[in-house]
C-alpha cells in the first residue's frame, strides 16, 4: 500500500485539488437546493414539482417530456410501497403543472411490469434508463428517500438523457407521523461516554468487552460514541394523514445513543448504524519490505473491531454540517453522491465531530483496505482486476471522465468496503512521521505518533489513491 503524501496539510487552506474532477454539469446561475425544511411532504414535493415545471416549461428547452422513475429507499437502494407513493404524487403534480410534457405515472408502471416480465433480475440503473427512453422521456427524475427520527428525507435529480447531465437537484425534509415500534427483545451493543482517566482514552474503557462490543469508524473517517438501532417491521404509514392512508413497510431508524452516563450494555450482536460496516479484529502485515523509506519495514500489527463507512463521504452528507467549510475548483464535485472534496484535514476534523465520530487512524485504514488479503491490496495484487475495484487514471482520466465517480459503483472488499482503492484520497488521524512504525515491535492497534515533527509544518497522513491516477489507486 502506497502511503500517499502529497496532500497533507500546513494551514486550514491547503485543499485536496489535485484528487479530484468535474462532476455533472449544473445549469449556469441556479443554486442547488440544499436540505430545504416543509412543514409537509405534500408541500416538499409540491416545492420540487414547481422549480423542475419552471425548467421545462424555458422557451429555450423546446418541451421536453418528464418521467419520474424510481425513487429508492436509500439504504437497500430498492424500490419500496413508500417509493411508489412519492412517484405518484409527484408525477401528478407535474402532469397539473406541464401536461402532456409529464409522462403518467400509470404508463411507467405499465413498462415497469413489462420490463420486470422480460428482463427479470436486470439492474436498477438498467431499469431506470430502459423505462425513461419507452416513456419517449427527455428528462428523467430519480432519487432515494430514508426516514431519520420522524422525518422523511428526500434527495432528487433531474437528468437530461441526451447529454447524461444533472439539471437540477434538491435534498427535501419534511415532519412525518409519529411511528410506534415494538421493543427490541433482546439487549443492543450501545457504547456510552465511559468514566476514565484524563490520560486514557475512550476506546480502552471497552477494552476488557467480548469481541461484539465495537468501537465504530467511518472512511472520512468517523467513530461514532453512539450508535443507531435499526429495526424493520410492518408499520403504520407515517404519511397517512397526507396521502390518504395507504400503508407500506418501511425500515425504521430509531435515535442515536449518547446517554450521558458510563455504561456498556452487552448483547450476542451489535446492531450495526446504516452506512457502517463492522470491520473484525485481527492481525495483518503492515507495510512493505521493498517500498518507500516510510513504508519499510513491514511489520505485524494488532486491531481492535470497529465500524467503518461503507464508501467515502459524499457532497449530500458534508452537506449537513454548516460549520463545515470547503473550497472549490476547476475538479469539484457537484453530484449529491460524488465524494465530498476540497475537504482539508482540519474540516474533516470538523465534520467528524459534528457527526460524533472520529477520522480512522492509519493502521485502521489500511487493514480494512486490505481485508484480510495478503498482499498489498483487497484483490491479491491482480492488475487485471483493479479496474473492477477502484476508479484511477486508466479508466477516468484517460477514458474522458474528468471527475470523482459516483461513490460504490465498484465492487466492495471483503469487508464491503467501496472505493479505498482510486477515486479520491482519505484523510486519516495519524501524524506523518516517517520512521514512526520501524521503531515499534508487536503493537496494538497503534495510533500514530503523538505529536508532528515540526511543530510548524504539521504533516497529516492521506491514504488511498485518485481517479486521474497520482500514485496510482492503492
Amino acid at each position: 500500500m502506497h502511503r500517499l503524501l502529497h496532500f497533507l496539510m500546513r494551514t486550514l487552506r491547503l485543499q485536496l485539488c489535485l484528487l479530484l474532477g468535474l462532476g455533472f454539469g449544473v445549469p449556469e446561475g441556479r443554486a442547488l437546493s440544499l436540505y430545504t425544511n416543509h412543514p409537509t411532504v405534500a408541500e416538499a414535493l409540491t416545492s420540487a414539482a414547481e422549480e423542475i415545471s419552471e425548467l421545462a416549461k424555458d422557451p429555450l428547452r423546446l418541451a421536453p417530456r418528464v418521467a419520474v422513475v424510481d425513487l429508492v429507499e436509500r439504504l437497500h437502494r430498492e424500490r419500496n410501497p413508500l417509493s411508489t407513493i412519492l412517484e405518484e404524487r409527484l408525477a401528478q403534480m407535474l402532469e397539473e403543472r406541464l401536461g402532456q410534457q409529464a409522462v403518467p405515472f400509470i404508463k411507467l408502471e405499465q413498462l415497469r411490469a413489462e420490463w420486470n416480465s422480460a428482463f427479470p433480475g436486470r439492474s436498477s440503473q438498467q431499469l431506470v434508463e430502459d423505462l425513461a427512453g419507452q416513456a419517449e422521456a427527455d428528462w428523467m427524475i430519480t432519487g432515494t428517500h430514508h426516514q431519520e427520527e420522524g422525518v422523511l428525507k428526500i434527495s432528487l435529480q433531474l437528468y437530461e438523457l441526451a447529454t447524461e447531465s444533472v439539471l437540477w437537484q434538491t435534498l427535501l425534509e419534511a415532519p412525518v407521523a409519529r411511528v410506534e415500534t415494538k421493543p427490541l427483545e433482546t439487549p443492543v451493543v450501545a457504547l456510552e461516554p465511559a468514566e476514565t482517566t484524563e490520560a486514557a482514552p475512550f476506546a480502552e474503557a471497552v477494552d476488557t468487552a467480548p469481541e461484539a462490543t465495537v468501537e465504530p469508524a467511518q472512511n472520512f473517517g468517523f467513530v461514532a460514541e453512539g450508535i443507531d438501532e435499526p429495526l424493520e417491521e410492518e408499520i403504520e404509514d407515517p404519511l397517512a394523514a397526507e396521502f390518504a392512508g395507504e400503508s407500506f413497510a418501511e425500515p425504521q431508524q430509531l435515535a442515536l445513543v449518547e446517554p450521558p452516563q458510563a455504561e456498556v450494555r452487552l448483547s450476542p450482536e451489535p446492531v450495526i448504524p446504516e452506512g457502517m460496516r463492522l470491520i473484525p479484529g485481527g492481525e495483518f502485515i503492515m507495510g512493505s519490505s521493498t517500498g518507500r523509506a516510510d513504508e519499510t519495514p513491514d511489520h505485524r500489527v494488532e486491531v481492535r473491531p470497529f465500524l467503518l463507512g461503507q464508501h467515502e463521504v459524499t457532497n449530500a452528507e458534508y452537506a449537513r454540517c454548516d460549520l463545515c467549510e470547503r473550497g472549490t475548483g476547476g475538479f469539484d464535485t457537484t453530484a449529491f453522491d460524488q465524494p465530498a472534496v476540497y475537504v482539508d484535514w482540519k474540516n474533516a476534523q470538523a465534520y467528524c465531530k459534528f457527526r460524533g465520530y472520529r477520522l480512522p487512524t492509519e493502521v485502521e485504514w489500511e487493514y480494512a483496505a486490505r481485508s484480510g488479503s495478503p498482499g498489498p491490496d483487497a484483490f491479491g495484487g491482480d492488475s487485471v482486476l483493479l479496474g473492477q475495484y477502484a476508479w484511477f487514471a486508466e479508466n477516468t482520466r484517460d477514458a474522458g471522465r474528468w471527475s470523482a465517480q459516483l461513490v460504490g459503483q465498484k465492487l466492495p472488499n471483503a469487508f464491503a468496503l467501496h472505493d479505498l482503492h482510486g477515486n479520491v484520497l482519505e484523510w486519516v488521524a495519524d501524524y506523518y512521521a516517517p520512521d514512526y512504525f520501524s521503531h515499534l515491535g508487536l503493537p496494538d492497534n497503534p495510533t500514530g505518533p503523538d505529536a508532528p515533527e515540526r511543530a510548524d509544518y504539521p504533516l497529516r497522513v492521506a491514504r488511498g489513491g485518485a481517479w486521474d491516477g497520482l500514485d496510482g489507486a492503492g
